[in-house]
């Protein structure tokens, strides 16, 4: 490999990285912080029910997808592109609820993304804009050998009991 071709695999490498990273900080600070989280959901007009549901199921999906992405790397690179396709899409939604509270008025205690709270603001949606384009760039750089690539669970040899092939010819019985 030489030119661009060489540099495609450790760049997609490095967008899933950071695709990653993204998930796993996110995360993060909701779970050091879950009342920061918890207000920054209020701000938006969940009620007190969904504040609860959202405040332990978001930063669970992003904390699975952040550790699915980098797991997927090392045993099942071919599901690498659907987890940053997976990945992409939530940050587009994040990126529809913040333009709906920059146009609504709503977020005002913050975007609840890395702590803080900060009002809403354009750059909350510029930012997962470029976090949108991070996912879909590494999903569609990502080799297509490695998407082809089997786990070696899944390779001939893997966990599975070695059958020998029937010789052509041979009688049974």
């Amino acid at each position: 490999m030489s030119g661009r071709a060489g540099l495609r695999r450790p760049l997609a490498a490095l967008l899933l990285l950071a695709t990653a990273a993204v998930y796993g900080y996110s995360a993060w600070t909701k779970w050091v912080d879950p009342a920061g989280f918890a207000l920054a959901l209020s701000g938006y007009g969940f009620g007190p029910g969904a504040v609860a549901a959202l405040g332990l199921a978001v930063p669970a999906g992003e904390t699975a997808l952040a550790l699915a992405l980098l797991l997927a790397w090392i045993w099942t690179p071919r599901r690498v592109p659907l987890l940053l396709w997976l990945a992409a899409a939530g940050f587009v939604a994040f990126t529809a609820l913040m333009s709906w509270a920059l146009a609504t008025g709503r977020g005002v205690s913050g975007c609840g993304c890395f702590g803080g709270a900060e009002p809403v603001g354009p750059w909350d949606v510029v930012r997962d804009v470029l976090f949108l384009a991070l996912a879909a760039a590494g999903a569609l750089l990502w080799p297509k050998a490695e998407a082809d690539r089997a786990s070696p669970a899944e390779e001939p040899g893997g966990d599975e009991p070695a059958v020998a092939p029937a010789s052509r010819g041979a009688r049974v019985g």
